[in-house]
């Protein structure tokens, strides 16, 4: 690329008409999309055809303001055209997940009703981890917890769980932010700054395949629901980009970032604490610091982590809080067969990674970008590996984002080099990079269509279950999933269908019975006035995950009766896990036996 003309067209401001272009053609683009589909949003054709004219007003004006850099225009125009089309996919998937989020009850992921009970145990000064054998609590730190349910109060509604789930959201298009900001760093690293001149707008293209990426429904599928995958794909991509921007521009603050990141991961999930040593790793190969730089950065987090775990201990449970967050995970086994599997369904990602992998062969790399590149890789390695634990590949999270932001990078940099050729081929080329980031995510299935998922018979079905509470303490009804009955009233609910399932899942060699005995003997003891369960007669129930026998299927059907049933709710078409919404019997006692 020729250099920069005596308008500056490297200068942001320059560009400003057409970034807004590309956020206006997007908006546009997804208004468009909804007026043709139903159950969608509803928008005006008056307000689609002024958005559309304000758009080509905007490339009008940004093609006018590339008058002293011609050669920049048509690369400027394929830009802009690439942004809107990849803006348009991004709104139209978050339309899809704000449905979702503005769902009043916590029965959209199934860790949903241990999240809620946290908050609940935090409201009522209860320990936030309860011996094993209640069967009521979490195996992940409480820092996601605390913070959605504090930033929930903050704007209002502090027992509103359709708030909370929208606060996870924003973690993700925080994460997406964060991503974007950290491809800019490594692109400052790696092009020099005479092809940097159209830089800005690449920020919506990055912004738009990182929120795609971050909200993959196969690696990314609970960081719409109360879960601790949002706000770990926050830390992560942000303790990523502190890394880049400290090999950029070293500063007091990066060094900070960098020492207090991975401790704030720790606090959100156990196994963030992996970014001590891949930033030592960054910090060596890159030759930025030295070794007593590295070892006091690491001391630092590893005692500052080790100073959470204390005051986890003395404030959150005692051994009741060591069992829940490190002994109840740390007791499962890696499945190889199923981490291969996970590895070889992110493929697209991984040709991601090659793509930069390929530049630097043929152009070399520098040692900062090598630094980060490892660090990226041996994090999609490892997260590649613990997802054979659980049955989801959502540990691949994070790694997965990072790998489509390499993409990026090499892509932007395959079009900042300079081939010969007549200007119709240049074009053509262009044109043909242009389209790859949205043939990227087509590929990858990241395509959405903006309808709203949501049954309307999910308000039947919620009200069904509200009307079974009604006139009896929340106490006395034990619902299988689902905290929100018990959260207005302050109850502490134990013998819940998803810590059980924790304790019988085929990812662990037996069964611990010792930790089903109370809930065996609760029910059996007819503890409870009524119960009600999902899928309790078949091979589906939580209360027997994976039909590994564990007693308490059996225990229900033989203490309890079905009196009626709630039917599953219609039109379902994307729910996970499905059974969330299936069909629910509701139990009473039978007549107690003599002696009991």
């Amino acid at each position: 690329m020729p250099p920069p003309g005596p308008e500056a067209a490297g200068n942001a401001w320059s560009l400003a008409p057409l970034v807004a272009a590309q956020c206006a053609g997007s908006v546009t683009g997804f208004f468009a999309l909804c007026s043709v589909l139903p159950d969608s949003l509803v928008v005006p054709r008056a307000a689609i055809m002024l958005l559309a004219l304000l758009t080509t007003a905007l490339l009008a004006r940004g093609w006018w303001g590339l008058r002293g850099d011609p050669a920049a225009r048509p690369d400027a125009l394929l830009l802009a055209l690439a942004g809107l089309a990849l803006g348009t996919l991004a709104l139209a998937g978050g339309y899809v997940l704000a449905c979702y989020a503005a769902i009043p009850v916590d029965i959209v992921g199934f860790s949903e009703s241990s999240f809620v009970g946290d908050i609940i145990k935090w409201r009522t000064g209860t320990p936030l981890y309860t011996p094993g054998a209640d069967n009521n609590a979490y195996p992940y730190m409480p820092g996601t917890q605390l913070l959605t349910y504090g930033l929930a109060s903050l704007l209002g509604d502090a027992t509103s769980v359709a708030l909370m789930r929208q606060v996870a959201l924003g973690y993700v298009l925080l994460a997406a932010i964060c991503a974007a900001y950290a491809a800019d760093r490594l692109l400052l690293l790696a092009l020099p700054a005479s092809v940097r001149r159209l830089r800005a707008m690449w920020w919506w293209i990055l912004v738009s395949v990182a929120w795609l990426t971050a909200t993959d429904p196969r690696f990314n599928m609970f960081v719409h629901v109360l879960h601790n995958d949002g706000l770990a794909l926050l830390v992560a991509i942000a303790t990523f980009a502190a890394a880049a921007t400290h090999l950029h521009r070293p500063r007091a603050v990066t060094w900070a970032a960098m020492a207090l990141l991975p401790v704030a991961g720790f606090l959100v999930k156990q196994s963030l604490l992996i970014w001590v040593p891949l930033l030592a790793l960054v910090l060596v190969v890159s030759g930025r610091a030295t070794w007593r730089q590295i070892v006091l950065l690491g001391m630092t987090s590893f005692l500052l982590a080790g100073m959470v775990t204390w005051y986890g201990y003395r404030q959150w449970g005692g051994e009741d809080f060591l069992f829940w967050v490190f002994s109840s995970l740390g007791s499962k086994q890696v499945s190889p067969a199923r981490s291969a599997q996970n590895l070889l369904l992110a493929g697209g990602y991984v040709v991601a990674l090659l793509a930069w992998v390929r530049v630097i062969l043929a152009r070399g790399t520098t040692r900062p970008l090598l630094a980060l590149l490892l660090a990226a890789v041996l994090l999609f390695l490892l997260e590649g590996y613990t997802s054979g634990i659980g049955f989801t590949p959502n540990h691949l999270g994070p790694g997965i984002v990072l790998a489509s932001m390499w993409g990026m990078l090499a892509l932007a940099s395959t079009w900042s080099s300079a081939e010969p050729g007549s200007p119709v081929v240049q074009f053509g080329r262009r044109a043909t990079l242009a389209a790859l980031p949205v043939c990227f995510v087509g590929g990858l299935g990241l395509v959405r269509e903006p309808r709203n998922p949501v049954p309307g018979d999910l308000a039947r079905y919620v009200a069904a279950i509200d009307a079974e509470f009604a006139g009896q303490p929340a106490g006395r009804v034990l619902l299988d999933m689902g905290n929100w009955p018990y959260l207005g009233a302050g109850v502490v609910m134990r013998d819940r269908a998803d810590p059980i399932a924790l304790h019988a899942g085929a990812n662990q060699r037996s069964i611990d019975r010792a930790l089903l005995a109370g809930t065996i003997g609760r029910i059996r003891d007819q503890t409870y006035s009524r119960i009600l369960a999902r899928n309790i007669e078949s091979d589906d129930t939580p209360y027997d995950f994976q039909r590994r026998g564990t007693g308490v299927r059996e225990a229900i059907l033989e203490s309890y009766r079905i009196v009626r049933r709630i039917p599953a709710v219609a039109g379902v078409t994307q729910w996970w896990p499905r059974y969330l919404v299936d069909e629910i019997a509701v139990l009473e006692p039978r007549t107690p036996v003599a002696g009991r």
